[in-house]
């Protein structure tokens, strides 16, 4: 998004209204434009639009790599959750397969006492 958006954002600097360039900033540094306004117009009028297209470049490297950690953070709590739920999974199905069996216990001393019970009589 930054790359393609400093030849906007010089040609504003060069040309347009502090306001035109505050309207290209803001979706790129929100909270920051005012400031960020004078660093960029600085940087254009001093060294050019090479050296603020490299600035507008750090800016996005950076982003990006603030983007991958949040990534890496919610790839990492999302692996935890998951092996979380397999051993909250593990442990229902083992107490499944208990009440399965008591069950089974269950149905077999019944079935023997009613075969008792019928041979008594």
């Amino acid at each position: 998004m930054t790359e393609a958006a400093t030849p906007y954002v010089a040609q504003a600097i060069a040309s347009g209204s502090p306001q035109q360039v505050l309207d290209i900033i803001v979706p790129l540094a929100p909270g920051a434009a005012q400031q960020m306004l004078a660093v960029w117009e600085r940087f254009y009028t001093e060294h050019g639009v090479e050296v603020l297209q490299k600035m507008l470049d750090r800016y996005a490297r950076d982003a990006a790599a603030e983007d991958a950690h949040h990534l890496r953070a919610g790839k990492a709590a999302a692996e935890r959750e998951k092996e979380e739920l397999r051993l909250q999974h593990d442990q229902l199905l083992t107490e499944v397969a208990q009440m399965r069996a008591a069950r089974d216990e269950l149905s077999r001393k019944e079935i023997l006492a009613r075969e008792e019970a019928d041979e008594e009589l």
